[in-house]
């Protein structure tokens, strides 16, 4: 073999310095590459556009009777010529190196290889085999569209359209009116659930693919959500056989016990029975809507194709303060006061049941924002 800068000595040959000969056996100290592969190399951001190039990244082995001697990395282009040096690597860390090669162009393949070396002699006394590596040419994946963010409590799940990625990286690029810029998480899969999500924050998110090459696309439009209070199996009475526990009011944290009394100050609505018949009646400020059958509170992670819930919040001339009849599976939505403003939240109904004093009781679970003005429990303004 020949090669640019520096001749590779035979493995069996005692090299002498003027200090210590040094004696190799074939083998002893010969470096083995153990992984070659095409990486990212990012730079930086300019708008939604990523700053980097595509780069190969080898690890190899350090040889059995290493003792400190440094290694030489050369390359060629595949398919003949001279190998170059391109760097020296002096420092490894448990018993395995690492370089990075940035000097390469995509669509382009090349051979590697790398070479022991004796600092006090200068010569080269153990060589690996060559590695080769192909560097795409594919162009950037298109950033992912259709993005959807469901609030939960305390967590955002994020969904979006599959597109020709390996993988995605998730962004968090702001909270409320304060702008950021922090990779919160990566996934192979079109969803996410970002837990460290604030409860009555707006989060704004962007998604950015990866192609199996690890090259970078721009990232997507931004999709936002705002997290809030979600609790199940919430129990409650009819007025007449329950009054102390009949009454209801949305609380912003579990500290506070939602079922009150319902003729109580603090009740936004309340549980009657009329003719055999549950209904919910307004108190106050608060108005509701009639129910629509939903399969579910909230759509998140892990819920069947088929999930129903509501997701758009209805106009305003479809809330009322009349009292509403009770169905299970129905979903209501209410808009109620709170500290002067105006806050929306929604209940849907389990079912019926009676308890073991044989009074009738509704077991439903409840969503509530706590931010004012923003008619969003997963939902959308109305049209």
């Amino acid at each position: 073999m020949v090669l640019a800068l520096v001749g590779l000595l035979p493995l069996a040959l005692a090299c002498e310095s003027d200090d210590d000969p040094v004696i190799v056996r074939p083998g002893e100290l010969d470096p083995e590459i153990t992984s070659i592969q095409t990486v990212w190399v990012e730079e930086g951001w300019v708008d939604l556009e990523p700053v980097g190039s595509l780069a190969v990244q080898l690890f190899w082995e350090l040889p059995d009777e290493w003792d400190g001697e440094v290694f030489r990395v050369y390359s060629r282009e595949s398919g003949g010529g001279d190998y170059l040096l391109i760097a020296t690597v002096t420092a490894c860390t448990d018993r395995r190196c690492t370089y990075t090669d940035t000097n390469v162009q995509p669509g382009r393949s090349y051979d590697y290889l790398v070479a022991t070396v004796d600092e006090r002699s200068d010569r080269e006394v153990g060589e690996s085999a060559p590695e080769s590596v192909q560097v795409p040419s594919d162009a950037a994946p298109e950033p992912p569209t259709e993005l959807s963010a469901v609030a939960l409590d305390n967590a955002v799940y994020l969904q979006w359209e599959s597109v020709e990625a390996e993988k995605y990286r998730i962004f968090l690029e702001g909270v409320d009116d304060e702008e950021m810029f922090i990779e919160v998480g990566a996934t192979d899969g079109t969803g996410y659930v970002d837990t460290r999500a604030e409860n009555g924050k707006v989060h704004v998110y962007r998604i950015a693919p990866v192609a199996e090459s690890g090259q970078v696309g721009a990232r997507s439009e931004t999709v936002s959500a705002i997290p809030r209070p979600d609790y199940h199996s919430e129990l409650i009475w009819p007025l007449s056989e329950n009054a102390a526990s009949s009454g209801f009011r949305f609380r912003a944290s579990e500290g506070e016990n939602p079922i009150v009394a319902g003729n109580s100050a603090d009740a936004q609505w309340r549980l009657e029975a009329n003719g055999g018949n549950l209904q919910i009646v307004p108190i106050g400020d608060t108005r509701v809507t009639e129910g629509v059958f939903t399969t579910s509170l909230t759509c998140g992670p892990g819920s069947e194709a088929d999930c129903e819930y509501v997701d758009e919040a209805p106009a305003e001339e479809e809330f009322g303060s009349d009292p509403v009849a009770v169905s299970a599976g129905n979903t209501y939505v209410f808009s109620v006061r709170a500290d002067g403003e105006t806050h929306f939240g929604k209940i849907r109904v389990q079912g019926v049941a009676e308890d073991d004093e044989g009074r009738t009781v509704l077991v439903f679970d409840w969503a509530y924002q706590t931010r004012a003005d923003v008619p969003s429990l997963d939902l959308v303004p109305g049209r």
